[in-house]
């Protein structure tokens, strides 16, 4: 499983279970709290409280992530990213009980066990990313 990152990020953060959510890029997607500890009596959210809003970011369980490059490939022409000073981290790990935000683009969630590589974005990968974007006109 692999993924793109900033390349100042230290990759073993990714590896600690307090960085285990996923959000939208942006974080501004928010959904009903669904009874969260400030509405009701039952806490039944994992992270996040709606402090009466009623409204939460809509944060996953999990560590985004495409199951191979082509995929990851595919998943970056769709959504963009900013590749300056970026690496890809090659990933081992479980998968998560919740599903990504673009799940339907690629992204899946893991709970990371495992660095198995970590290396520069190579122009080549950039180019292919590119290339990518303009077959499927994104």
């Amino acid at each position: 499983m692999i993924r793109i990152d900033r390349a100042a990020r230290d990759p073993r953060e990714l590896l600690d279970p307090e960085n285990w959510i996923s959000c939208n890029w942006g974080g501004d997607a928010l959904r009903d709290c669904r009874g969260c500890e400030d509405c009701s009596d039952t806490p039944v959210e994992k992270a996040g409280r709606c402090y009466g809003s009623r409204e939460i970011e809509d944060s996953r369980y999990g560590v985004s992530v495409c199951r191979d490059e082509d995929a990851l490939v595919d998943y970056l022409a769709h959504t963009g990213a900013d590749m300056d000073d970026a690496v890809l981290i090659e990933l081992e790990g479980d998968w998560s009980d919740d599903e990504g935000h673009d799940a339907h683009i690629g992204e899946e969630l893991i709970l990371p066990t495992r660095i198995v590589s970590v290396r520069p974005v190579t122009d080549e990968f950039i180019e292919r990313v590119f290339a990518r974007h303009d077959e499927i006109g994104a």
